[in-house]
């Protein structure tokens, strides 16, 4: 029996899914359920870790962009300000 070529492409990319998700499942050693759950919630904890990392991470690079505008702000009027109290 020939099967209609986008079902016969379905099939395969499920019987493909199940493949790479057995290999996966294999070469990381979870045999059972419970030790699934186990890494994808040490995975999860991890991934909340690095990205509350990164949002601080961000957070003080803009506190520095911040910085180094104001930074070169004052090197362009420094002379201005010094000249007007050096006169007064």
């Amino acid at each position: 029996m020939l099967l209609a070529a986008p079902f016969r492409d379905y099939l395969y990319f499920v019987f493909y899914a199940a493949a790479k998700t057995l290999l996966f499942l294999k070469e990381n050693g979870i045999d059972s359920y419970e030790d699934l759950v186990k890494k994808s919630s040490s995975a999860s904890g991890d991934f909340t870790a690095h990205t509350k990392r990164i949002r601080e991470i961000e957070a003080r690079q803009k506190e520095i962009a911040e910085l180094q505008k104001q930074i070169g702000v004052y090197g362009k009027t420094r002379d201005i300000y010094a000249n007007m109290y050096r006169f007064q």
